[in-house]
């Protein structure tokens, strides 16, 4: 997954999960911008760095039967940070819903 726009001084983390959510981040963190909503459950959560304003993800999903059909939602969410590595805002992409398998 591929997310464009970001700021160099940022951290992404990249949230997938089995099921949505419907968290307003403002609501957690009062540094969130306005309309941002974590709207993938977070049970699997990484980071990564944006480089040249692109953060770019992978996840390798095992190839079992019992994830044929499994819904995965995926969301990046960049905290962007100052030179002194302090919070300045929280954003969220928004996200992709995908079904697993080969069809």
């Amino acid at each position: 997954v591929r997310a464009t726009g970001m700021r160099s001084l940022a951290l992404v983390l990249v949230v997938d999960g089995f099921s949505s959510a419907a968290l307003a981040r403002v609501a957690v963190f009062p540094i969130a911008l306005p309309g941002c909503t974590l709207l993938a459950n977070p049970d699997n959560v990484g980071v990564v760095v944006p480089v040249a304003g692109e953060a770019t993800s992978a996840l390798t999903v095992p190839n079992v039967p019992a994830l044929l059909g499994a819904v995965l939602h995926h969301q990046h969410v960049p905290i962007e940070v100052d030179l002194a590595l302090n919070f300045q805002a929280i954003s969220a992409t928004n996200s992709l819903v995908l079904t697993l398998g080969n069809f």
